[in-house]
């Protein structure tokens, strides 16, 4: 597969519910029938995502798992959660990622997609990050920092796997005081002997990321290029 054509709108205005000026945009993208009719992948900014690492479930069936993330998204996030689609990444005998999206945005970017487009996935913009970066991240201990405007997000991996993760408002600018913050939280920090490692995303693009010492970090940046991909290893929602 290769890139054929890309398109760009500018999102100018923010509305109540936040999200409301993406749908629009959406809308009028699908509308050309240059780019309407077409298999559809929507990848989700983490201003709309929220995230939750599941412990090893180990002898649990698929429903106690699912049980079992919507118990931790409410301990976290409150009765906020309630209103939240929750989907668990497949796995069990290690810690795995679970992601919540508003019920009232999946059906929005449903309904949209519905004529327009054959909608065939709904990502948390965390995944096609973390499959892009699998194989650099391998067996290491560190910190994915996910950079967007407005956003940053810092998952925490032992070993290849979920340890813990963070998402918080900030810019570029505020990386380095907030993995300085955050590998002091209890349950966050990776392992001390092998925990140095640190992998960059920077979708803003605009360069102003205010990167940590190297040493004692080990810093690799990340590609931003099309990170769209066949493998979903991450939550997905899948279409309507």
């Amino acid at each position: 597969p290769k890139l054929l054509e890309k398109c760009s709108i500018p999102v100018k205005a923010v509305t109540t519910p936040v999200w409301d000026a993406g749908i629009d945009a959406l809308e009028i993208l699908l509308d050309d029938p240059a780019w309407g009719d077409r298999d559809t992948t929507l990848v989700l900014s983490s201003h709309y995502v929220r995230y939750a690492v599941l412990p090893k479930g180990e002898g649990l069936g698929e429903k106690e798992r699912n049980d079992l993330a919507r118990l931790i998204f409410r301990n976290i996030f409150g009765e906020l959660a309630h209103d939240w689609e929750i989907c668990v990444s497949p796995g069990g005998r290690q810690p795995t990622l679970a992601s919540g999206i508003p019920r009232e945005l999946l059906r929005k970017l449903r309904a949209i997609c519905e004529g327009r487009a054959e909608l065939t996935s709904i990502q948390a913009g965390l995944m096609p990050v973390f499959n892009r970066a699998r194989l650099t991240i391998g067996k290491h201990s560190g910190v994915l920092a996910l950079i967007e405007p407005g956003r940053i997000t810092l998952a925490t991996l032992n070993k290849g796997h979920w340890q813990s993760i963070i998402s918080r408002a900030g810019e570029g600018s505020d990386l380095a005081g907030f993995l300085a913050e955050s590998i002091q939280l209890p349950g966050v920090a990776p392992d001390e002997n092998h925990g140095d490692a640190l992998w960059v995303c920077d979708l803003g693009g605009n360069g102003g990321v205010a990167l940590p010492p190297s040493p004692p970090w080990q810093i690799t940046r990340l590609s931003v290029g099309p990170v769209l991909g066949d493998d979903i290893s991450l939550a997905d929602w899948g279409g309507p």
